[in-house]
């Protein structure tokens, strides 16, 4: 009960956080239904010059590779629940548990980042860790710049420039690390969510994908404790009548909080049988 009164304030929280979108390149509007339509606006500077654009969530496109622990290569689009991933040098591979959206085939605007070596594509309210003064910082990609230092397969890689493309597919997969490796690039699973607005007006957004990743954990204990077949079979199930990637689009903060109380419950009274 404890547990549940801490949270009640974080819900509502949830419906007075605004929501926006872009109403053209130098302006944005507020608009209520936001939340619902799952799109935000984010000032992004592409090719040096600064524009506001209408946004998904944080996901990357359907032909994003990430490797597998078996030494093979998978689309993003062909990825599922327990399939075990590169989350980069120090996560080594983790499993993934949810998605945090899931979309086939519209098309969606995404930043390019390149590299030296690798190209990496992303929607602009995605976090991605960064090498600051040789401590990992985390940004979202709208802020990336060109020199700006990232985390690849290979050590550590400059930004050398920084565009904008049209790709199909809408895909956020979360893995137990909270990385994952994309075409060689290490990238947070985590995106803009229902705390956002908060953190930043606190000044202290760097923070938001460890507080998203510990808002979570009882997700991740309730696969731990399941086991892969039996989550991903429950997890399938519960798709089948219900859009979950959807819904946790909708209506997020009151999910996790729901879901997180659930599986509290559900790891206590486990270890209550075991005592």
């Amino acid at each position: 009960m404890a547990s549940l009164l801490f949270f009640l304030p974080l819900i509502s929280l949830v419906e007075l956080i605004p929501c926006v979108t872009a109403q053209s390149g130098e302006a944005c509007l507020p608009i209520p239904d936001n939340c619902t339509a799952g799109f935000k606006c984010r000032k992004i500077v592409v090719n040096g010059m600064k524009t506001f654009a209408c946004i998904a969530d944080g996901c990357f496109p359907g032909d994003a590779l990430v490797h597998l622990y078996d030494g093979g290569s998978r689309a993003m689009k062909d990825l599922k629940i327990g399939d075990k991933v590169a989350g980069g040098p120090g996560s080594g591979y983790s499993e993934i548990y949810a998605f945090g959206h899931k979309e086939l085939d519209a098309a969606h605007k995404f930043l390019q980042v390149k590299t030296d070596e690798s190209v990496l594509e992303l929607t602009a309210g995605h976090f991605i860790p960064v090498q600051v003064e040789e401590k990992l910082v985390y940004k979202r990609a709208a802020d990336l710049k060109v020199d700006d230092r990232l985390f690849t397969r290979f050590g550590v890689s400059q930004v050398t420039e920084l565009s904008e493309v049209e790709k199909l597919g809408l895909y956020n997969p979360l893995t137990l690390s909270g990385h994952i490796l994309v075409n060689d690039i290490v990238a947070s699973v985590h995106s803009e969510w229902f705390l956002d607005s908060l953190f930043d007006a606190l000044g202290v957004s760097q923070y938001l994908p460890s507080s998203y990743q510990l808002l979570l954990s009882p997700i991740r204990a309730l696969y731990k404790l399941a086991g892969r077949e039996l989550y991903s079979t429950g997890y399938a199930m519960l798709n089948s009548f219900v859009n979950v990637d959807e819904i946790s689009r909708k209506f997020g903060g009151t999910i996790v909080v729901t879901m997180g109380l659930l599986g509290t419950l559900a790891v206590t009274s486990k270890l209550i049988k075991e005592m």
